[in-house]
């Protein structure tokens, strides 16, 4: 009996079911392939994982598979981010702002830029207020969120008053007491 083979979307190849699996397997183990291994394309593959599981994956893994290898604040695709959160570069720049200076000695221009951010995130039927310290935009928490996510999320800017948490910053909002509203 001949084995079920098929034309693979990924990658240009011709695999069969049992094989796919394999490579399948092998890609998505906590640690990454090798980027010079064929089977770095078998890694969050929706295929592969119909054929090891025999269900279609849900999308929203598929798609938090994907962003968990995307930093929020450069927008680099990296396989190693530093608590789930940052690549390797900007936690040594982040480590860097929040220690007042580099290893030259002088002051980081990331140091200006981080400021606090406060979003609603609504998963599935709950809705939470985020704070986030440090980061540099909105954009970045947001990313952050949805990296997490396993269902379908909303964002909001919460009604919120707070007063200049940081006077000095070049960002004009943070500079007085303001209101977010939806």
């Amino acid at each position: 009996m001949q084995p079920e083979v098929f034309q693979c979307t990924r990658k240009q190849m011709t695999l069969t079911v049992s094989g796919c699996t394999r490579l399948h397997e092998a890609a998505n183990k906590p640690r990454a392939p090798d980027p010079w291994l064929g089977m770095v394309a078998c890694r969050g593959c929706p295929t592969g994982a119909m054929h090891r599981t025999g269900k279609m994956p849900n999308p929203m893994e598929t798609i938090s598979a994907a962003m968990r290898m995307l930093c929020p604040r450069c927008g680099r695709i990296s396989d190693r981010m530093i608590w789930g959160r940052l690549c390797a570069s900007c936690d040594a720049r982040h480590a860097e702002a929040l220690r007042g200076r580099n290893s030259k000695g002088s002051v980081p221009k990331l140091t200006h830029l981080l400021h606090p951010e406060h979003v609603a995130f609504g998963s599935g039927d709950q809705v939470k207020l985020v704070h986030r310290q440090s980061v540099t935009s909105l954009g970045e928490v947001m990313i952050g969120m949805v990296k997490s996510a396993l269902t379908p999320v909303t964002f909001g800017l919460p009604r919120v008053f707070w007063p200049s948490l940081v006077r000095s910053s070049p960002h004009r909002p943070w500079s007085a007491q303001y209101e977010l509203s939806i």
